[in-house]
């Protein structure tokens, strides 16, 4: 816990005169709701993916971040979770209070950066988001070289960066896919890769709701994703995409 943090935020509370604090990442719903009680105001959490959803399901550590989830939600006017899925999995938990939680799904703008397709002749994949562990890039590389036993013609956009990139590239190298894989890195705007694109690949081990996936969605692209947290509320197996285990 910051400490530091947990007396600039009760501080700025009060010299702000906030009447409501939303907080939205899970590391700071402890401390957000501790120091809004303490202010006397009201807090309301929105939960993406819990906290405990990034580490094994045994152990300390992961009871600790449910007992930290368990005390946020309890002590918090509202939770918002933002998958029924992951939302069921708390309540079954008991980490949940069914009373003062509820459902409202991620939402997206209905439009895309102007942008026409240019025809290809190998099948364009794209992938947008965070490169962390969790967001199982690793897995996708693998799949590729699969593919590309198939004779199947085919170049991957990455969009987005984080700290597994530098090992990413690696296995890139060490796979020969450098002719294939093209990592864009951070873009302000990486819906127009979408548009550009023939097939959304998410291979996500642990998710909410994904923002990406709806905007791939909005573009038109067939979806591959993980059967994993909400994605399967996107995603009807064989209709709109294809979940993969």
């Amino acid at each position: 816990l910051d400490l530091i943090a947990f007396i600039r935020l009760i501080q700025l509370l009060r010299t702000l005169d906030i009447q409501l604090l939303h907080v939205n990442s899970p590391n700071a719903a402890l401390l957000g709701v501790v120091a809004a009680r303490i202010v006397g105001i009201p807090c309301v959490i929105t939960v993406h993916l819990p906290a405990y959803y990034l580490l094994r399901s045994s152990g300390f550590k992961y009871w600790l971040y449910q007992r930290a989830e368990y005390i946020s939600q309890h002590l918090a006017s509202k939770v918002i979770y933002v998958s029924s899925r992951v939302y069921n999995e708390a309540l079954a938990l008991g980490i949940a209070l069914r009373e003062r939680s509820c459902v409202i799904e991620n939402g997206i703008e209905l439009s895309l950066p102007n942008g026409e397709y240019a025809a290809k002749t190998v099948v364009a994949l794209c992938f947008v988001g965070r490169l962390e562990k969790q967001k199982g890039v690793d897995i996708l590389l693998e799949a590729i070289v699969l593919l590309q036993k198939q004779n199947i013609k085919m170049a991957l956009d990455l969009v987005g960066d984080g700290s597994q990139r530098n090992s990413l590239q690696a296995q890139m190298s060490s796979l020969g896919l450098e002719s294939i894989v093209n990592f864009m890195g951070a873009q302000e705007d990486a819906r127009k890769f979408l548009t550009q694109s023939d097939i959304f690949v998410f291979p996500s081990i642990k998710e909410g709701l994904p923002y990406t996936i709806l905007e791939a969605g909005l573009a038109g692209l067939p979806i591959v994703g993980s059967n994993v947290g909400g994605i399967p509320e996107i995603i009807t197996d064989q209709k709109n995409g294809l979940l993969i285990e």
